[in-house]
């Protein structure tokens, strides 16, 4: 398993410009007004590295600008869409850490 908590990859010395052949257009994102707290999480090698591929390779025509910014839209996506299935739309009740049992859940 892999560990994903930075944007930085140590491995890969190649620049944007480098990977996609443009230089940057568009101005970046304005910084959220919420403070960031980092967090982490286990992934297989071989996804990470294909995750870090889509966001290299769209971030001329996709609104991320790093690997935090594409994991923070893409986790709220989700949690927005579970929202409105199971919960009327509505947030459901916050859950600080350390309440959730860590692992994989019983029969995986």
């Amino acid at each position: 398993m892999n560990t994903i908590d930075s944007d930085d990859n140590p491995d890969n010395p190649l620049t944007r410009e480098q990977l996609t052949g443009k230089t940057p257009q568009q101005p970046a994102a304005p910084a959220s007004t919420k403070k960031r707290k980092k967090v982490s999480f286990e992934q297989h090698p071989d996804d990470s590295a294909r995750m870090r591929g889509a966001v290299m390779g769209t971030m001329m025509q996709e609104p991320h600008r790093s690997l935090t910014d594409f994991i923070n839209r893409a986790v709220m996506a989700e949690v927005e869409r579970l929202e409105k299935k199971y919960n009327g739309g509505k947030p459901f009740q916050p859950v600080g850490t350390g309440v959730m049992a860590p692992g994989r859940r019983m029969g995986e």
